[in-house]
């Protein structure tokens, strides 16, 4: 017996559908970078990215500086040499 699990949804599920809501403004990327813990975010991780959605105070977002791409909580603005590129929708990573 399983400890914690009440029930198991059946049938087959799409990630695909799950986490894309606007197709045409998301985007998957890979994390690359020291483990941002905080943001429950891993070194690997994939992340999908919602371009469409208007970044809330405390949501986590991806800012591009310069060349960079960097992933922070948004805090109501973003520094004046950066572009606030997406919000953080959700976040795919392995427990194995």
């Amino acid at each position: 017996m399983f400890h914690g699990v009440e029930k198991v949804a059946q049938g087959r599920l799409d990630l695909y559908n799950l986490v894309t809501h606007h197709p045409d403004a998301t985007f998957f990327v890979r994390y690359e970078g020291e483990d941002l813990d905080e943001y429950s975010i891993c070194t690997n991780d994939i992340l999908v990215i919602d371009r469409s959605v208007e970044a809330r105070v405390g949501n986590i977002i991806v800012a591009q500086q310069e060349n960079d791409f960097v992933v922070l909580k948004y805090d109501g603005r973003v520094a004046s040499d950066a572009i606030l590129w997406g919000v953080i929708s959700y976040v795919v990573h392995s427990l194995v």
